[in-house]
């Protein structure tokens, strides 16, 4: 009685309920197994938890809001491999994975002695840092606060963290030119300082 014809319907306008399905590529975050400096010591990324202090580039304590967590394949996320930061070659303490669109804050005089983001992915080539394939399920934390912050991983390694709100960076990312000067400057580990990464 309250359909027009019981052959044909007109096409449906298509809702969606609830949160949207999180995307499956994960750019940023640490991978299980980062150490972070904290207030109790050094300890893996996947303990820490809400409310943790951690030791920033600027040398402060800040507490964790949240931490986003993630399983995913590394083959989806980083189909090309994950970024291998030999041990040493970034003050980082041994070898470290890290998610190619991860960024480092490096300072190195091929930049006039100023501390600038570069993407992992970037730095592919230089002193041995390479790409790894990988086949496995990897856990990828990403710890959030409320303002940009730069955290010290593995011993000097230092991986960025965007403010949580999207606000603008402190930090300046470093252009292609400025990747291609840093390649290029054949500075030692010595003269070269790295403080790292993104999220």
């Amino acid at each position: 009685m309250f359909i027009a014809s019981q052959t044909t319907f007109t096409e449906a306008e298509k809702i969606i309920l609830g949160a949207a399905p999180a995307a499956k590529n994960v750019p940023v975050g640490l991978i299980a197994g980062t150490q972070l400096e904290t207030a109790a010591g050094w300890r893996p990324v996947e303990k820490l938890m809400r409310g943790d202090k951690v030791y920033t580039y600027d040398g402060g304590l800040r507490a964790i809001n949240r931490l986003d967590r993630s399983f995913v394949d590394a083959a989806e996320v980083a189909p090309e491999g994950l970024v291998l930061i030999p041990g040493g070659v970034l003050s980082n303490s041994d070898d470290l994975l890290v998610l190619p669109e991860q960024k480092l804050l490096i300072e190195t005089a091929a930049l006039g002695g100023v501390a600038a983001l570069v993407r992992a992915a970037d730095l592919i080539g230089q002193d041995g840092i390479h790409r790894v394939r990988s086949t496995s399920h990897i856990q990828v934390v990403r710890p959030v606060f409320d303002d940009e912050e730069v955290l010290w991983a593995n011993s000097g390694l230092l991986f960025h963290c965007a403010a949580s709100m999207g606000a603008p960076g402190f930090f300046p990312v470093a252009s292609a030119r400025d990747v291609d000067a840093i390649r290029c400057s054949g500075d030692s580990d010595a003269e070269r300082e790295a403080i790292s990464i993104a999220a």
